[in-house]
């Protein structure tokens, strides 16, 4: 299952799409890692981007939900008055439809 959110959203043509910048991102591959009270929950996040100030044009990186945290904690503070959602409680199960729906919400910023 993969959740992908685009910021050039629109209805425009496509030939017209492919010249607007746009961000992709995607959550991927949850890989249970380590044992007992030392394990957690890995992701692929890969994202894709046409924009020229990014450093080409697809990026793979592995993070774990202590990342979301920080990277939710981030937003928070950059972005004062602005709905950030909150993380849902951390679930080995559930963990990653959670993310998902917080990447997907926030994929605009």
């Amino acid at each position: 299952m993969e959740q992908q959110r685009s910021l050039s959203g629109s209805s425009q043509s496509p030939r017209s799409l492919s010249s607007q910048p746009y961000l992709s991102v995607f959550v991927t591959d949850p890989v249970k890692l380590g044992n007992g009270v030392q394990a957690y929950i890995s992701y692929r996040i890969i994202t894709k981007t046409n924009n020229p100030e990014c450093q080409g044009p697809e990026k793979i990186v592995s993070r774990c939900y202590s990342d979301f945290v920080w990277l939710r904690d981030r937003l928070f503070e950059k972005y004062k008055g602005i709905f950030i959602p909150p993380l849902p409680e951390k679930s080995a199960e559930d963990e990653k439809v959670m993310l998902l729906g917080f990447v997907a919400l926030n994929g605009s910023v």
